[in-house]
């Protein structure tokens, strides 16, 4: 909020989310480029499931800052508090359900692919609330 006028600085916020997710996706590159040292080489796993695990885990980062970034730092921040927790809430619950689903499919997998799911899920939802409410 601009002290003068009291209204949104959508084009600080706006840079400030492209910023941030800049980062994260840097974040996930180096997880990806990485993955053979940490999970072959620093954890010494021998299946390759662990690998593809990490690998699915590894785009959380994205959609952790993304949902941070709208959910925290600007619903929270423009005391939309109920709306936050609706979709936390919300998301959780769907969450559950596909984490259940998926890793009975599925296996160790679909619990991480359930995971990314559900962050991607709640990174989306705040984001086109954030564009209706507060941009």
């Amino acid at each position: 909020i601009s002290k003068n006028t009291g209204r949104v600085d959508s084009v600080f916020l706006k840079r400030y989310i492209w910023t941030c997710l800049v980062f994260s996706l840097l974040v996930t590159l180096v997880l990806i480029l990485a993955r053979d040292f940490i999970v072959y080489d620093y954890l010494k796993a021998q299946e390759q499931i662990v690998g593809s695990i990490f690998l699915v885990l590894a785009f959380i980062p994205i959609f952790v800052f993304f949902s941070n970034v709208l959910g925290i730092q600007i619903l929270l921040g423009f005391k939309f508090k109920e709306e936050f927790s609706r979709i936390v809430v919300s998301s959780s619950v769907i969450g559950f359900i596909l984490i259940i689903v998926f890793t009975y499919f599925i296996g160790p997998l679909g619990t991480s692919i359930s995971i990314l799911a559900t962050e991607a899920l709640i990174a989306a939802w705040m984001y086109v609330r954030v564009r209706k409410i507060v941009l």
